[in-house]
């Protein structure tokens, strides 16, 4: 019977491996981050992950070695770990779209890379809560008219004042592995705040008026949990 287990393990980890965007991470992701008042909304197609870098535990953990802990933490066991401290990695892209409404000529993708670093407290099985920090790129290839739209890229920092995760089928009772497989999709949502603003020039854009001081991006994101899948494996 171990051997059987230690069979399927194998296997499991190597299938994750071989998935794209989760060799190494918790969760593949997808879903779109918002429109900005000019460029957007950008799109995630399952380029992006997230992992746990580090957890704080519940009582029920107080006596696990530290093997056991790093095991729980980085599977993600919600009867062990009570917080956590994760990092995410996501790349979207808003395809081929007018930039900026005062300037119909301006038709390019724009591409977006977010790094962000999240504390997220875990209230009950299905609802996690937290916020963050987040580093954001900016990118662009030159437009129709190379002068006129030059290619671009920039970076801006953003701050997380909320995020929600939320595991639907979270409270599902039942063996062990019923729950760890119940915890294999999940639904995210968060507002990441960009103090410093935009102009037209950030974008390779000189004849748009587009100005913003600072605003939102809302970003929903459907996360599958590699994690779960093999805790669901490893557990009877």
């Amino acid at each position: 019977m171990k051997r059987a287990r230690s069979c399927i393990f194998a296997i499991t980890v190597t299938l994750l491996a071989c998935w794209p965007a989760s060799a190494y991470a918790a969760s593949d992701i997808l879903g779109f981050l918002g429109e900005l008042s000019g460029p957007g909304p950008f799109k995630i197609k399952g380029t992006g992950f997230e992992s746990r870098a580090w957890c704080f535990f519940t009582a029920e953990a107080a006596r696990d070695t530290t093997k056991q802990k790093v095991a729980n933490c980085l599977l993600d066991d919600p009867d062990k770990t009570r917080a956590t401290i994760s990092y995410q990695l996501v790349w979207a892209g808003a395809d081929q779209t007018q930039l900026f409404k005062d300037d119909p000529t301006d038709v390019r993708d724009v591409k977006e890379f977010t790094a962000s670093v999240m504390f997220m407290y875990r209230t009950n099985h299905v609802i996690e809560v937290g916020g963050g920090l987040s580093w954001m790129r900016f990118k662009g290839q030159e437009g129709a008219d190379p002068k006129a739209n030059p290619a671009f890229s920039f970076w801006r920092a953003g701050f997380t004042p909320a995020r929600v995760t939320f595991t639907p089928l979270g409270s599902i009772h039942g063996s062990e592995r019923a729950r760890a497989f119940a915890r294999v999709i999940h639904l995210q949502f968060e507002s990441v705040w960009i103090p410093g603003g935009f102009t037209g020039s950030d974008f390779g854009n000189s004849r748009t008026a587009y100005k913003a001081d600072g605003e939102f991006q809302n970003r929903v994101q459907i996360l599958i949990d590699g994690a779960a899948v093999i805790r669901g494996f490893l557990k009877k």
